[in-house]
């Protein structure tokens, strides 16, 4: 995401295969499983990529329409499956900052 804040064709980039990475992540929540005692933190560090990208774009001259739409259906798609998640699991629990923080991100784009 460093990378991407000086590198404008990087950023561009990253930001048309948005719909994509957020389809990888919500697999990956809802696959968390397979990582046993290591999923929250595992999991944790896989939304950020998610929350990192969103705030290197948004705050970037260059936003788009088309990708502020890409990023708020894939913040909604993370969100409820983070929250089914959660109920499925008391342990996701710690994952309720980050709903907040992707709603936040979701909320301002």
């Amino acid at each position: 995401m460093k990378g991407a804040q000086k590198n404008p064709e990087l950023l561009k980039c990253l930001e048309s295969h948005i719909g994509l990475i957020s389809e990888v992540l919500v697999t990956i929540v809802k696959t968390s499983d397979s990582w046993q005692q290591k999923k929250v933190k595992k999991t944790m560090l896989a939304l950020a990529i998610f929350t990192k990208l969103g705030k290197t774009a948004l705050n970037s001259e260059t936003k788009n329409a088309k990708f502020t739409a890409a990023f708020e259906k894939g913040g909604v798609a993370l969100m409820k499956a983070i929250e089914d998640e959660c109920i499925k699991d008391s342990s996701m629990s710690n994952l309720k900052g980050k709903i907040k923080e992707i709603k936040t991100l979701v909320t301002n784009s």
